[in-house]
């Protein structure tokens, strides 16, 4: 069984773990820039979803929604980015739980306080062979496949 977890952020990554929790992949989410606004590319998103057999896949993907005071056209880009990684996962038939950042986070940060930060020391603890930089979208979308291959089991949405 393979665990991909899923930060869906234009910032955000995908993290692949394999039946031992080994990283196989670990990538950036597919963006490109188009005039001053940014999206993701689909088609890359969608090779990058399409590795495995979906028999032998699960996906965790954080579920979000909007914050207040936050600026319409962000809105606007996270849900388009947020309903591209469903529409995808739907289309491929690979079976997928989304999973509240409160619900990974007390699990996989349970011993700190919850920060961007801490989520890149915490997956730099536990992944030390995974380059993660600064980029929190890369260390929360492991955590958050960790939090997947810990659950051992998935509820299909």
């Amino acid at each position: 069984m393979y665990i991909i977890g899923v930060d869906p952020g234009l910032r955000g990554g995908v993290a692949t773990l394999g039946h031992g929790g080994e990283v196989l992949h670990l990538e950036d989410m597919p963006i490109r820039k188009i005039d001053r606004t940014h999206e993701i590319v689909v088609k890359e998103l969608y090779n990058m979803l399409n590795r495995y057999d979906p028999s032998e896949l699960r996906v965790f993907v954080e579920k979000v929604h909007s914050m207040p005071f936050t600026k319409p056209q962000a809105v606007w880009t996270f849900a388009l980015a947020y309903g591209a990684i469903l529409h995808i996962l739907e289309m491929l038939e690979i079976p997928h739980t989304k999973v509240l950042p409160q619900t990974w986070q007390k699990v996989m940060m349970r011993d700190m306080v919850v920060s961007k930060v801490n989520s890149i020391h915490r997956a730099r603890e536990l992944f030390p062979a995974s380059v993660i930089g600064k980029k929190d979208g890369l260390a929360e979308a492991l955590l958050i496949a960790e939090y997947g291959r810990r659950l051992g089991h998935v509820q299909i949405l």
